[in-house]
C-alpha cells in the first residue's frame, strides 16, 4: 500500500511524502521520463563520457511514456487488442522499465489531443498493459472530458474494485483542458469523497485552464493527496523561457513528468541542426528558466555553473560548440536539465516546509516574473 502524507503548505505549494514501503519520496519532485534514459545511451555511445563515470539519475519517480502517433505508426491503443501486438509492445515497455531500478514507476499514454476519446475497451487494454508490466500504480483515464460525474464515479469505482482484488492501486487521470468547469469540479469532489489519494492530470495551458487548476488547488491544499502531472512542457508557452513545472507547484501539484520531446526533430520533421545551435536554451537553477547562449554568457560571464560530468570544466561557449559538433547539443542540454531541475525541486520542497516558498519564488527571476504575470491577469 502506497501512503501519502501532507507535510506542509505555503503559497499554494504542497510538500508531501509518498511512502512506497521501500522508499520515502519527498515532493514536489521532478520525475524522469523514458526518453531521457535513452539520452544517456546516446551520450555514452558518442564516446565522450564513459559509462563508469556517468552518474545515475537521482529521480525517484520514473514514467515510461508512449505517445499516440498514427502517422508514424508508433503507438495506437486500439492495436493492443491484437495479442501479438500486445506482447510486442509489452516487451518494449518492460525494456524501458528496467531503468531507475528503485524508483516508483508509472506509465503514461500521451494522447494526440486532450479531447481524444478514450473508450472503455481501450482503458481496459491499458490497465492490463500496465498490470502485465508489473506496475503497482495503474492509471485509468476519464473516457471523455464531458463524461457525466455519475458515469465517471461508476467507472473509477469498478476499476478500483478490480485492481484492489489483485493488490494494485488506481490513479485516475483527469484532463485539465475540460471546458466545463462545473463538470471538472464535480469530478474532483467525487475523487475526494471516494478517498482517492493518487490523481493524475495532464498539463494543459495555464492561461486557458486557470479555473481548473484553481479547482485542483482548492481540493488538495490541506489533503493527503498526491497529484501527478504528465506531459508538462519544458518551457511555459507564454514566454518560452520559464520552466513550467515550477509554476504548476502553485496549484498544489506535487510531481511532474515532461512531455515526450524528440530533440532531433521539430515540427514538420525538420532537423534541429538546420537552425543556429546558439538558439538552444539551457536550464538555469538560479532563475528557473531556460537561457540562450548570449543571455547565459551575459549573466554568468561565460561560466556554466554546473558540476555534472557533461558540464564540468566547460565554459558555456564550449558546451555549445563541443556538443553541436557532435550533433548532440539538444541531448546534452536535456540531460543537464534533468539533473538540475530535480535538484532545484528538492530545494523548493524544503522552502515549503520553512514557510518560505513565496520568498523562494521571488529569488527566481523567471519564475517570479511568470507568477506575477499570472496573478495580475487573474486577480
Amino acid at each position: 500500500m502506497i501512503s501519502v502524507k501532507l507535510e506542509g503548505t505555503d503559497f499554494g505549494a504542497r510538500n508531501i511524502t509518498i511512502d512506497t514501503g521501500g522508499n520515502r519520496i519527498v515532493a514536489p519532485s521532478r520525475a524522469l521520463i523514458s526518453t531521457e534514459t535513452h539520452y544517456v545511451e546516446k551520450i555514452i555511445n558518442s564516446g565522450r563520457v564513459a559509462t563508469a563515470v556517468f552518474p545515475p539519475y537521482p529521480h525517484e519517480i520514473y514514467e515510461v511514456v508512449r505517445a499516440e502517433n498514427r502517422k508514424k505508426n508508433q503507438f495506437q491503443v486500439s492495436e493492443l487488442s491484437n495479442p501479438k501486438v500486445f506482447e510486442r509492445k509489452l516487451v518494449g515497455l518492460k525494456q524501458d522499465l528496467r531503468f531507475q531500478k528503485n524508483a516508483l514507476k508509472l506509465f503514461h499514454y500521451q494522447k494526440m489531443s486532450p479531447f481524444f476519446e478514450m473508450t472503455r475497451e481501450n482503458n481496459i487494454l491499458l490497465a492490463k498493459f500496465q498490470a502485465d508490466a508489473e506496475l503497482k500504480v495503474i492509471k485509468v483515464w476519464d473516457e471523455r472530458v464531458n463524461t457525466s460525474p455519475k458515469y465517471f464515479e461508476t467507472q473509477i469505482d469498478q476499476f478500483r474494485n478490480k485492481l484492489d482484488e489483485v493488490g494494485l492501486e488506481i490513479m485516475p487521470v483527469l484532463e485539465t483542458a475540460n471546458p466545463d468547469v462545473d463538470n471538472y469540479e464535480a469530478k474532483w469532489k467525487l475523487l475526494h469523497d471516494m478517498g482517492i489519494n493518487k490523481v493524475g492530470t495532464t498539463a494543459e495551458s495555464i492561461l486557458q485552464n486557470w479555473k481548473n487548476y484553481s479547482i485542483i488547488q482548492k481540493f488538495v491544499e490541506d489533503k493527503d493527496i498526491w497529484v501527478h502531472a504528465s506531459g508538462v512542457p519544458r518551457r511555459w508557452a507564454s514566454n518560452h523561457t520559464t520552466s513550467e513545472m515550477h509554476i504548476l507547484q502553485r496549484f498544489g501539484i506535487n510531481t511532474f513528468a515532461l512531455e515526450v520531446f524528440r530533440p532531433f526533430l521539430r515540427e514538420g520533421a525538420v532537423s534541429v541542426y538546420d537552425r543556429n545551435p546558439k538558439d538552444q536554451k539551457l536550464y538555469d537553477q538560479n532563475t528557473c528558466g531556460g537561457l540562450g547562449l548570449k543571455e547565459g554568457v551575459s549573466l554568468y560571464h561565460g561560466e556554466l555553473n554546473c558540476d555534472h560530468v557533461c558540464c564540468n570544466g566547460k565554459t558555456r561557449a564550449e558546451f555549445y560548440t563541443d556538443y553541436a559538433k557532435l550533433e548532440l547539443l539538444p541531448v546534452y542540454a536535456n540531460v543537464h536539465e534533468a539533473f538540475n531541475s530535480f535538484e532545484e525541486m528538492q530545494m523548493g520542497a524544503k522552502r515549503i516546509l520553512d514557510h518560505d516558498f513565496k520568498d523562494y519564488v521571488k529569488e527566481k527571476h523567471y519564475l517570479n516574473e511568470a507568477m506575477n504575470n499570472l496573478d495580475k491577469r487573474f486577480s
